[in-house]
């Protein structure tokens, strides 16, 4: 349960830093993806935010190398934790389902 806790704490925080590079950047979503993190959103983040230009172009990016860069890690991070998420919530259901059966007898 704290494990499951602590992953959904620290989902939040980089969900916060996310829009807070975007809010230093001046930037807005735009109405048609709708309010929260759908995937639309992040589509846009990926795409329009963070996309790098192709070789031998400028870059298309709404923010500079620096906070491209920060961007795409955030959202590697937050990736990563969501995928460690439903994991954990699965280990303590089956952790609280199980510690009693043994006693049982």
């Amino acid at each position: 349960m704290r494990m499951r806790m602590d992953v959904a704490e620290k989902i939040t925080a980089l969900k916060a830093q996310v829009q807070s590079l975007l809010k230093r950047n001046q930037l807005r979503r735009p109405a048609s993806l709708g309010r929260g993190w759908t995937k639309p959103f992040r589509g846009w983040l990926q795409r329009e935010v963070c996309a790098p230009g192709e070789p031998g172009t400028p870059a298309r990016c709404a923010v500079g190398p620096g906070g491209r860069a920060a961007l795409a890690s955030l959202l590697r991070q937050l990736e990563s934790l969501e995928d460690e998420e439903p994991a954990s919530a699965t280990t303590s259901r089956k952790r609280r389902y199980t510690s009693g059966l043994g006693s049982a007898e």
